[in-house]
This record gives structure tokens, C-alpha cells and sequence, in this order.
């Protein structure tokens, strides 16, 4: 092994084990149970499988119908899934996947836990959606003859600067991996001018987030009116994956408008736990707010969505959606998920991560950029005042989020190359 990676294993080690007792005891425990991982919460039986890594919410809804056009493809092979985060994790177990044999949470890229996980599952390829990349893990695998390949790459501009500046190093540290499946020509073209990556490994496969089942998510907004106690024509501006410092912005749009119409605003923050802070916030304006949580009763101003992987279906209830982490430079999140739903979507400057989606968004007319407070209440007046316009931009973004399909076929084809053809 390069004596990098033992230099790299040791530095990891040291900082996470200083790191621990400034994580809050939720994330505590998940931190050590990802760090001392013993097996005990790996479901099924998976032996001699494909590998599919998936950091978080966002990555494993990417790439959910995945496992189910592998097994059509490969017959046999089983199917794993690892997972980044707690809150992923949840869901999963609130949600089993029903073409995936087993999953658990993705050890730390510690030697022991990678070797007791590896010597479990024994995979045949290891693929990893995104950027969630574990050098030591990808050496433990090349080493023993395991293709690791990334799908759904991508390399923010901030990204780009630091794998620029590191050269050398990352050379050495992803050497192993054998393709790089991109997002858009703009990944390729970043990652081919870090000089990290060869040029021969490097594929634009396209945003896999365009072959999301948006059928299984559209056709729910009966029920979430019900839920919600909402009149169908009652507006309601739905604000997801937001960051701290968007929601203020937000809340200052939303009394802005609410002295000439009666909107309704729902957030979605990227973070459940900081519901609370959200309802404070909410509160000291003078708004009547409640947890999605704790019920609503209809006299609402502002709903606060604590729970997991209900924010999707939400966004149809909506008659246009903000999407968060793009009024911060973030980076932004799935343009496509109230895009689906047939709404006007409008996002920040900072949605460098979906560069490809903001562009098709803009171009087809069913999106809409805003900077700050003044553009919001701009655009969602506009769209409030002229029902024919808010029902022409929801069917430009809709058809946006139905026109790009097929690209995860190419990435199942890829992956059946580098397992020879797979068993039938």
C-alpha cells in the first residue's frame, strides 16, 4: 500500500476521534456506529453482490429505481446498499426497498471496518452515487480485484479549487477508481482540468435525478390537502431543503405579500432538527405556525415539515416552490422534485450543483431565479396575480422533469461491461 494512505488512515483516525465529543449525541451515536461497525444492523443476506453507496436522501432517491433495472439486467446478482447519513438510514428502514437484498450504514474509512464489512458482503463491483469517495476503501476493494466506479459525479466549483490545488495527492488516492460517470459536460470538463483524473475514465452519463419514478410521488395531492387542511384553492408557496439564513429571507417575502394576498408558505428545512428554531423564527413574525409533526389545525400560516421523505409529495400542493441552499452559496438541491409536480419552481444565484437542471428550467420557462427578498415577492406576486402564466411556467417545469429519461439504462449497461456481462 502507498505510504500515503497509511499517513491519510492515521490523520483520519486522530481527527475523528477529536471530532466525537463536539458532535451532538444524536450524531454521536451515529458517528460511533458507523466507526466501531460490527455487523449487527446489516439486514439480509447479500453475499457475492453489486455494491450501490449512497450518502444521503438526495443520492439514494437518485438512483432508487437502480436496483430494480440491475436485477432485471443481471438476474442473480444480489443488490447492497450502504448509507451516509441517519436520516437516509430511517427512512430506508421506514421504507425497505423492494429490489434490494440487504443495506446498513456505511462503515468510516477505518481498516477494520471496512475488512468485517467486505468480508460479509463480498461484493463484485462497488458503485458509488455522487461524491461520498473513502480512499481507503477504494484501495481495500482494488486490491482485491473489485471494480469501483462513480455514477451521478459531479465537482463543484469550490470542489474544483481544492482538488486543483491537491494535485498530487489525489492523483494517487483515486488512481483505483475505474470510471467516472458525470452529470453534465461541465463535471467532465472540471474534472479533466483538475489533471486528477484521466481523461479515458471520465463519462457524461447525464443527471440520473431525471429517472426518478415521478408517478409513485405526483399523484398524492388529494391526500396531503386532507392532511394538511387545505382548500384546493387556497395558495400556498412551498419552501424546501432550506439552510439557516434562507428562512428569514423567506419569512420577510412572505408578510411582504400577505398584505395584498392571503398566501400560505411550508418549509421544508434541509436539516429536520432545526425545526424549532424555524417555528421561533416563524413565531416573532407574527405568523401562526405549526409542525407537520405535532397535526395542524386549518386557521395556519406557516407549516414547519419535521418529518422525513414527505417534502416531495408536498411540493404539490403548492402553486409554486422555493427551493433552499441556492439563496447561500450552497450549492442548491433537486430542482426536479416540485418541477414534477407542475409548478413554478424558483431558486437563488447559488444553484452551482444543478447547473444543467437551472439552465433547462430558465431556457424552457419554468423556473425563475431570485436574489433576495424584493425579487421573491416580485415574482410570487406575478405569478399570484395571473393564473394563466403560474399554469404555463408549471407545465414548462413539468415537462422539464419528464424529457430527460433513459440515462440510468446507460449507467446499468456500464456497470454489466465491468462485471463481464453478469450472470444470467
Amino acid at each position: 500500500m502507498h505510504p500515503l494512505l497509511w499517513i491519510y488512515e492515521g490523520l483520519w483516525f486522530v481527527l475523528s476521534l477529536l471530532g466525537v465529543p463536539f458532535f451532538l449525541k444524536r450524531k454521536r451515536k451515529w458517528l460511533l456506529r458507523r466507526w466501531f461497525w460490527n455487523g449487527k444492523e446489516l439486514t439480509g443476506d447479500c453475499e457475492d453482490c453489486i455494491w450501490i453507496h449512497a450518502l444521503s436522501m438526495g443520492e439514494l432517491f437518485s438512483v432508487w429505481n437502480l436496483p430494480k433495472l440491475l436485477k432485471e439486467e443481471l438476474k442473480e446478482n444480489k443488490i447492497f446498499l450502504s448509507i451516509g447519513t441517519q436520516k437516509a438510514f430511517e427512512y430506508l428502514k421506514k421504507h425497505p426497498h423492494p429490489w434490494v437484498d440487504a443495506y446498513a450504514p456505511m462503515p468510516l474509512d477505518f481498516y477494520p471496518s471496512i475488512r468485517r464489512l467486505c468480508l460479509r458482503i463480498k461484493p463484485r463491483i462497488l458503485v458509488i452515487v455522487e461524491s461520498d469517495i473513502w480512499p481507503f476503501l477504494i484501495w481495500y476493494l482494488t486490491r482485491r480485484a473489485v471494480p469501483v466506479m462513480v455514477i451521478n459525479g459531479r465537482l463543484s466549483p469550490k470542489t474544483f479549487k481544492n482538488y486543483s490545488r491537491f494535485r498530487p495527492l489525489l492523483r494517487i488516492l483515486f488512481r483505483p477508481i475505474k470510471k467516472w460517470l458525470v452529470q453534465s459536460p461541465w463535471d467532465e470538463k472540471r474534472l479533466i482540468e483538475t489533471g486528477v483524473f484521466p481523461k479515458a475514465k471520465i463519462k457524461t452519463t447525464g443527471n440520473l435525478k431525471f429517472d426518478t419514478n415521478w408517478d409513485a410521488i405526483v399523484g398524492s395531492k388529494e391526500k396531503w390537502l386532507k392532511e394538511l387542511r387545505l382548500q384546493a384553492h387556497e395558495a400556498v408557496l412551498v419552501a424546501g431543503s432550506t439552510h439557516k439564513g434562507e428562512e428569514e429571507i423567506l419569512l420577510k417575502a412572505l408578510v411582504n405579500i400577505r398584505q395584498r394576498y392571503n398566501l400560505k408558505a411550508i418549509i421544508g428545512p434541509r436539516d429536520p432538527n432545526r425545526a424549532e428554531e424555524i417555528f421561533e423564527l416563524s413565531s416573532s413574525f407574527g405568523l401562526r405556525v405549526f409542525l407537520r409533526s405535532s397535526g395542524v389545525n386549518k386557521d395556519w400560516d406557516i407549516i414547519i415539515v419535521d418529518t422525513l421523505g414527505e417534502l416531495r409529495e408536498i411540493y404539490g400542493v403548492g402553486i409554486a416552490a422555493f427551493v433552499g441552499g441556492s439563496l447561500i452559496p450552497f450549492g442548491g438541491h433537486n430542482l426536479l422534485e416540485p418541477a414534477a409536480h407542475g409548478i413554478p419552481v424558483l431558486f437563488g444565484p447559488y444553484a452551482f450543483n444543478f447547473t444543467e437542471i437551472q439552465e433547462l428550467l430558465l431556457c424552457a420557462g419554468g423556473g425563475v431565479l431570485v436574489r433576495d427578498a424584493d425579487e421573491i415577492v416580485l415574482e410570487l406576486e406575478r405569478l399570484l396575480s395571473d393564473p394563466q402564466k403560474r399554469a404555463f411556467m408549471g407545465k414548462n417545469a413539468k415537462d422539464v422533469a419528464y424529457s430527460q429519461r433513459g440515462r440510468l439504462m446507460r449507467v446499468v449497461e456500464i456497470i454489466k461491461e465491468d462485471l463481464g456481462g453478469g450472470r444470467t
